[in-house]
């Protein structure tokens, strides 16, 4: 019968010296509310192996014994906990073993699987993310080699063996990775207990995200909505509203962002269902910063985990997230000033608009309150919109037909280009229809003026100042 163990590697680039290491991971460990102890009082047990010239520390605990899951979550927890990146090793009866690695967020990046493990994860087991491995190799290493390690690891007898070649690799210590608890100067033994929960008033994510994001967006013009889903809300130029909104299920946050205008035909930011398809996670506006780059990696900036009623947990997610915000929001924002703009963001965004008038309620009755369609009529030149549209849409195409991004078909690229072609023409019609017809345009500016007035009226019970 093989070995059973888990152990974790917590990534030391600095190559901090083990009394510093010790000192740090202890602060830490008291920001969650953990001292350290004698045995006898412990609650929390773990032992450190450290090595010379290496950049990863050895971690593991008793508590691990009783069911990989403990060890799982405390990967995250301490990746988390000391910004870093965390992997967490287990070996499976000397058959097989599985590195899950943890990113600085405490969000599991990417699982390497070695050795004989059909008989566990079946056969179509993929190999690991060469963005995920590459940054920890050593000097002397490549990736080629490491993948080479892990489809041959399949042979050796016991897959420690392949697990001390590959440790080399990425500048783990070949011995700590199939850690043994021996107790010499390289190790240590720390134990912790809860320090006695301080009376101090709840911080709640709400206001947490009040506080951190005010003091970043409040500057640029944002006030706090006083609406029932916490968010922020600009005015920019008496049309056009920027927003960013507050998203949670208790374990972890979003933000989501948008732009409105005041032509819509509703604004209702109360609405418990607030997250539609206007609204999107930060990720969307990182795409439209990077339009058509097929070669670039998207990052995942969707969703951001943190522990409810941790106060450093929630401020750490809400700062993760402030800073992807900044990067790749508000530039945005900063862009969509006037209508046209608008229109653009719109296209390049592909939040779909339907361009019809907005007193033609027999189209409308069919159409979300929230669809900006109408709004062309309020552009000095309602046809410009469509121009934009065709005028991007042709260039994605001729994009793809020149790089063949993963999924085109390129023996369709004419059907592409006359389907572009054909919305342009049907739009165009659509927006002449009422241009040419003097009473219904002259409706239509009406009851655009008659939402805007209303909107308006709407946004100062939000808080904003017209």
């Amino acid at each position: 019968m093989g070995n059973f163990f888990t152990s974790t590697q917590i990534y030391n680039e600095g190559m901090v010296k083990s009394k510093k290491f010790i000192d740090m991971f202890c602060k830490a460990m008291k920001k969650e509310g953990y001292v350290t102890c004698e045995g006898d009082e412990s609650e929390k047990s773990y032992i450190l192996r450290f090595a010379d010239n290496c950049k990863w520390v050895t971690i593991t605990s008793e508590d691990y014994e009783q069911g990989n899951q403990t060890a799982h979550s405390d990967t995250g927890r301490i990746a988390q906990m000391l910004g870093t990146t965390c992997v967490n090793t287990t070996v499976i009866d000397s058959d097989c073993a599985v590195m899950e690695m943890y990113n600085e967020k405490g969000v599991k990046a990417d699982t390497l699987i070695m050795g004989r493990a059909d008989d566990y994860f079946g056969e179509n087991i993929p190999l690991p993310a060469e963005n995920a491995w590459k940054p920890f190799l050593a000097d002397n290493s490549s990736w080629k080699k490491l993948c080479d390690i892990v489809k041959e690891s399949e042979n050796y007898t016991f897959v420690e063996e392949g697990l001390s070649e590959l440790a080399a690799l990425i500048g783990m210590d070949e011995n700590n990775i199939s850690f043994s608890a021996e107790e010499d100067e390289q190790t240590v033994f720390l134990k912790f207990k809860k320090v006695a929960a301080k009376k101090e008033k709840k911080l709640t994510l709400k206001a947490a995200f009040k506080q951190v994001y005010g003091e970043a967006l409040e500057p640029l013009g944002f006030i706090y909505a006083k609406t029932k889903k916490p968010c922020f809300l600009r005015l920019v130029n008496d049309d056009i509203v920027h927003v960013v909104y507050l998203s949670d299920n208790s374990e972890t946050l979003s933000i989501k962002s948008g732009i409105f205008t005041l032509y819509r035909l509703k604004i209702n930011l109360n609405d418990h269902e607030m997250d539609n398809w206007w609204l999107h996670n930060t990720n969307k506006f990182f795409c439209v910063a990077h339009p058509n780059n097929i070669e670039i990696e998207y990052p995942n900036y969707n969703f951001y985990p943190y522990t409810k009623n941790n106060s450093l947990s929630i401020y750490y997610a809400l700062k993760e997230s402030l800073k992807e915000i900044k990067n790749w929001v508000i530039p945005v924002m900063d862009k969509v000033d006037n209508l046209n703009s608008f229109v653009n963001y719109q296209i390049i965004i592909h939040n779909q608009m339907h361009y019809h008038s907005a007193c033609d309620k027999k189209t409308y009755e069919r159409l979300l309150e929230c669809d900006e369609g109408a709004m062309v009529f309020a552009l000095d030149d309602p046809l410009s919109a469509p121009e934009f549209e065709k005028k991007y849409n042709l260039e994605c195409i001729e994009y793809s037909h020149e790089h063949k991004p993963s999924g085109y078909v390129d023996d369709r690229y004419e059907e592409y280009v006359t389907g572009a072609n054909e919305r342009y023409n049907q739009n165009v019609e659509i927006i002449s229809n009422v241009m040419n017809n003097p009473d219904f345009y002259k409706q239509t500016k009406q009851e655009l003026a008659r939402r805007k007035a209303e909107n308006l009226k709407t946004l100062k019970t939000y808080g904003v100042n017209i």
